[in-house]
């Protein structure tokens, strides 16, 4: 029997038990890192336990080209400390349509959807928990540097992008905020939260016997969302081992997937620059999606955005007083002028070329100045924030918008044009302004 118990209170009852996504299995413990070493918050650890990245495909896949396709993750198995020439070669799924098996669970996909207007083929790379256990276990245990040197091997791909990332706390302990209370806090619904529904699944035998509990916070296909579960009870169904020892296994799991805010790749980002030290970012992430508060009884005040109630205490206290981490504009930010230059030389050089050897010098240079001109229009906030970024790694003054305005009209005069009524960049007898003609 499943019990369901949806954010309005509703409770359904079904015979038939039906299957709880979690999409974990491993068959060792986490070996992940501890939010601080005191006891028992030495019992709470965290890792990542999914972890889903894209990039372009610059290698066609067949059986002539192989060894070209093997070479091109090479350095990704390097990282991985696999044997690249042992794989296993299958079919793919959904849009991919070739699979690469290294050690059994390390995945690759390739010829999948293009994602630019190049048409150039994708190829995907994936861990799930127990390639993410695997990959921990190659490294120093209590270590998260092979994780910043992957995600730098990543980065060099053309067009990366992170599609998914599960940042688990696993509580072995259950002292500090049992799984009893954090449920009954949510289903008191004193708590915040941006999701705007959530779930509580009980799975029982006819006997009684409980087979499964899921708690979950937001919906599956949102960019966001919090699935809290009986780890034990999981391995239990699935015949897995539980190390010994273990008798309390709660999973409070927050999953991020790409969105229209590419919260997955924010989260790279986001999880680079702290150097993959989990412990700084990912409390701070669970406080900013879901905030148990202190009701006060006396006036039987719950949570809303406008109350600024004091934080649980117990949540609080779970989390290792962790600040508040906002994942906004890091996708953006990190566009650096590296990327941009790399996709301009991929993309661009060729019909630059073509313009070069098709007209004058003086024509080229004029252009070259009227595409600025164009260009300082539609530059925006994020822009000149990733221009200071990368002028301040090469210590050059950074850039304010009135500086670009400035350089603006600079460049009219020398082109001896202005904008009309319309804001249509014109020459000197009204004509629209026009090069290669």
């Amino acid at each position: 029997m499943r019990q369901f118990i949806n954010k309005g209170g509703k409770i359904k009852l079904q015979d038939k038990e039906l299957l709880v996504e979690n999409g974990r299995s491993s068959n060792t413990s986490p070996r992940v890192t501890s939010l601080n070493g005191d006891t028992p918050q030495e019992k709470l650890n965290i890792c990542i336990d999914w972890f889903t990245f894209t990039a372009q495909q610059h290698v066609h896949f067949d059986d002539e080209n192989l060894q070209r396709v093997i070479n091109y993750i090479k350095p990704i198995l390097d990282i991985l400390k696999v044997d690249s020439n042992v794989y296993t070669l299958e079919k793919g799924r959904a849009n991919y349509k070739h699979k690469i098996i290294f050690e059994e669970n390390f995945l690759f996909f390739f010829n999948g959807p293009s994602k630019t207007m190049d048409d150039i083929k994708s190829f995907m790379f994936e861990l799930s928990g127990q390639a993410c256990r695997k990959f921990d276990s190659k490294y120093e245990e209590g270590t998260s540097t092979h994780w910043y040197e992957l995600a730098n091997v990543l980065l060099n791909y053309p067009n990366p992008m992170v599609t998914r990332i599960d940042t688990p706390i696993d509580d072995f302990d259950g002292t500090i905020m049992p799984f009893e209370y954090f449920k009954e806090k949510i289903l008191k619904k004193e708590y915040t939260s941006s999701a705007t529904s959530y779930t509580y699944i009980q799975n029982k035998e006819k006997d009684g016997r409980i087979t499964g509990e899921t708690l979950s916070i937001g919906s599956v296909d949102s960019g966001r969302q919090l699935v809290v579960y009986n780890k034990i009870l999981e391995r239990e169904k699935t015949g897995e081992i539980i190390k010994p020892g273990i008798s309390y296994w709660y999973r409070y799991e927050l999953r991020h997937k790409n969105d229209d805010r590419h919260r997955a790749m924010c989260l790279f980002y986001k999880l680079y620059d702290h150097k993959f030290n989990l412990k700084e970012v990912v409390p701070g992430l669970f406080i900013d999606y879901v905030r148990l508060f202190e009701v006060e009884k006396e006036f039987k005040m719950f949570p809303t955005p406008e109350t600024n109630l004091p934080l649980d205490e117990k949540y609080e206290r779970f989390l290792n007083t962790a600040t508040k981490v906002k994942l906004e504009n890091i996708y953006i930010k990190h566009k650096t002028i590296s990327t941009l230059s790399k996709w301009i030389e991929r993309s661009v050089s060729k019909a630059s070329l073509m313009l070069d050897l098709s007209e004058d010098d003086n024509t080229n240079d004029n252009y070259r100045k009227y595409l600025k001109i164009l260009a300082i229009d539609k530059i925006k906030q994020s822009d000149i924030d990733a221009i200071n970024e990368y002028r301040t790694i090469h210590n050059n003054k950074k850039i304010k918008y009135k500086d670009l305005i400035h350089y603006k009209y600079k460049l009219m005069e020398q082109l001896n044009i202005h904008q009309n009524i319309d804001g249509k960049y014109v020459d000197e007898k009204g004509n629209f302004v026009k090069f290669y003609k």
